[in-house]
């Protein structure tokens, strides 16, 4: 609920959320945005803001080298540190390739401040145009990551940096709907033939994700004791990952064995009679 005349919005999320204006170009208003945790803080940053916008000359004093530090480069550099401790290591390096490969070349040497929604939708498009390596596009999937790494950043910023970033809000990609492939009751006992009359550590696998659902990963990462003879049970507590080695020039990665992403991950599935004596 807003609170009456002062443009504070509780979130879904949880947080809250005060608007004020900033300036105006062609007649329009243009909008900044603070964040905090309860309603007292966010009131507090955006009384600041509007004092800052009523007295642009306090902004303009401010020394050079505490203006450069306002970059989305340096304050990204930070969130990453900020979030070290709590993620895994592969959470960690992929939020690092996603910044360094798709937003601090776009926005890194940008006071994190001047940042627009238009600046971030046109950012989506060209890397849903022209991004990657083979400038073929992003997949949807990829570029929504992207942005919730943005947000991230920008959330950090205004809660532990006290600065006005532009709201992300309501900025998303539209994720192509394809068919999935299933196989027919034929082709999946033609298969199950193939594995069946080579049955190696390969084939075998293919065949427990085949009866059981469970990604590559978790597959890669079962051991025998994962599997219980008395209850005729398969156990799913971890999962295989093959992830980068930041700075190494010889062995560029390294395969590393942890728990999944989150605890509905971990579960115990029954095996069929076929499978279980395989």
């Amino acid at each position: 609920m807003p609170k009456r005349g002062e443009n504070i919005y509780k979130r879904k999320d949880g947080r809250w959320e005060g608007r004020y204006i900033k300036g105006h170009s062609c007649g329009k208003a243009s909008y900044g945005y603070v964040y905090a945790r309860t309603y007292s803080e966010v009131k507090k940053k955006l009384s600041n803001a509007k004092t800052e916008t009523d007295n642009p000359e306090k902004m303009e004093k401010q020394p050079e080298s505490q203006r450069s530090n306002l970059t989305f480069g340096v304050i990204s550099l930070e969130w990453l540190e900020s979030i070290r401790p709590q993620v895994k290591e592969s959470s960690y390096i992929k939020y690092t390739n996603s910044l360094n490969s798709y937003l601090t070349p776009t926005f890194g040497s940008q006071n994190i401040e001047s940042i627009s929604r238009s600046d971030v939708s046109s950012l989506c498009a060209q890397l849903s145009q022209s991004g990657g390596a083979l400038k073929k596009g992003l997949s949807p999937k990829t570029i929504t990551d992207t942005l919730s790494i943005l947000r991230s950043v920008f959330d950090f910023a205004s809660d532990s940096k006290d600065l006005s970033v532009t709201n992300l809000s309501g900025i998303s990609v539209n994720a192509a709907h394809n068919q999935m492939r299933v196989l027919s009751s034929h082709e999946q006992s033609k298969l199950e033939t193939v594995l069946c009359d080579d049955l190696n550590p390969c084939h075998l696998g293919i065949l427990i994700c085949l009866y059981t659902g469970i990604r590559l990963g978790e597959v890669c990462a079962l051991t025998w004791k994962d599997i219980s003879n008395t209850e005729q049970i398969l156990f799913v507590n971890k999962t295989m990952q093959r992830i980068q080695i930041p700075g190494a020039r010889e062995k560029k990665t390294k395969i590393v064995i942890s728990t999944p992403k989150s605890e509905c991950s971990i579960r115990s599935i029954p095996l069929p009679d076929s499978i279980y004596e395989i």
